[in-house]
């Protein structure tokens, strides 16, 4: 199910057309971006290690907020979850001695679908990552016309 309506311009864009309004425009009062929320002390070691690898570089993208400790805690435990897993199925193998499925791939299944709901929110895949908002610059895009036409053959 997707997001409702158009994805919104960047201040840029509208100051380039000159519809830009400061109240519906301009930077919103709790935006945060760059500024990492302090790691939980009491996460697992993996949930720690994955913390650690995503949170700072989705820190950089979108604007964190204090509020978004609990998902991202709870996303990072699923992942230690979901890689403890994939651990128990690449030592034994997907079947059990008797050829049934082992617990941990419907565990795997499961893991996996919640933890790509928590990965789209926070858009940390392809399609997600199109709809977060466009970073400040250049409204034109002339840098990258300029960049990309002045490519040597």
């Amino acid at each position: 199910m997707g997001g409702r309506g158009f994805a919104a311009l960047p201040a840029a864009i509208h100051k380039a057309r000159g519809s830009y309004r400061a109240d519906r425009h301009g930077p919103r009062r709790n935006e945060r971006v760059g500024v990492a929320p302090e790691r939980p002390g009491d996460l697992s070691a993996e949930a720690a290690s994955c913390w650690d690898s995503i949170v700072p570089t989705l820190a950089d993208a979108v604007a964190l907020q204090p509020s978004d400790v609990g998902c991202l805690r709870r996303y990072c435990e699923l992942s230690a979850m979901y890689l403890r897993a994939a651990a128990v199925i690449q030592e034994q193998g997907i079947t059990d001695d008797a050829g049934r499925l082992r617990p941990e791939a419907g565990l795997m299944g499961a893991l996996g679908d919640r933890l790509l709901r928590i990965e789209q929110q926070f858009g940390l895949t392809p399609a997600s990552r199109s709809r977060l908002p466009a970073p400040e610059g250049d409204a034109t895009g002339a840098e990258n016309k300029v960049r990309f036409f002045a490519r040597t053959k």
